[in-house]
């Protein structure tokens, strides 16, 4: 019996050292593991957008495709000499737009020279008119405007105040970009016109205002 007791003794201690090999092995693989754990390297790229350029536009009113600012402009159209009681003149002015943005406008009318001769000349503004008939230079001359619209039919100041175009406080006529439209004026003397105003100079001017439309 005693013989058997110590041979077991002897074998227990055999198993000791399969345990301590087979453990580092593990340990060994469980570090293999963490260490293929690492950072990977992500493809990344940019584009740069650079945008167009934006360029201011213009509002642009021209008459007779003259600015008339800062510059005024003559508009010799209605020019004449040796008028007499009874006669009238007409001419037409275009109103432009050369500009980059539709606007609406309106006129004022003043009156220079003598102050006599101003109270007996009678001004006649018609939006889209014309003038009938065309280079009448016989006595009487009967120079009118016809069709269009009438805005004025009186006598101008020297203030300068005076709203030509449109009058009664309607709306302002509109033009949109590139479009045009013809004003006639047509100046009467009236026929009562005293002698005290013979020889005398009369001269009509015009400002027109442009705004840019809001719609």
């Amino acid at each position: 019996m005693s013989g058997r007791h110590a041979a077991r003794r002897h074998a227990a201690p055999r198993r000791r050292p399969r345990l301590r090999t087979v453990l580092p092995a593990l340990a060994g693989v469980t570090v293999l593991t963490v260490g293929g754990m690492g950072t990977y390297a992500y493809w990344t790229d940019s584009a740069t957008v650079q945008g167009g350029a934006l360029v201011s536009g213009s509002l642009d009113l021209t008459i007779d495709g003259q600015q008339g600012n800062p510059t005024s402009y003559t508009w010799s159209a209605l020019a004449t000499s040796g008028l007499a009681p009874g006669e009238s003149r007409a001419a037409v002015m275009t109103v432009a737009n050369a500009g980059d943005v539709p606007f609406t406008y309106h006129a004022t009318g003043a009156s220079g020279g003598d102050a006599g001769l101003r109270g007996t000349m009678t001004i006649r503004v018609v939006l889209g008119g014309v003038k009938v008939p065309d280079n009448d230079n016989a006595y009487p001359i009967q120079e009118t405007c016809s069709g269009g619209t009438d805005t004025f039919d009186a006598h101008l100041d020297a203030s300068g105040a005076v709203q030509v175009l449109p009058t009664g406080g309607g709306t302002d006529p509109r033009l949109a970009k590139s479009a045009s439209i013809g004003v006639c004026v047509q100046v009467t003397m009236d026929s009562d016109a005293p002698d005290s105003v013979q020889g005398k100079t009369y001269q009509p001017s015009f400002t027109f205002t442009a705004a840019q439309a809001t719609s």
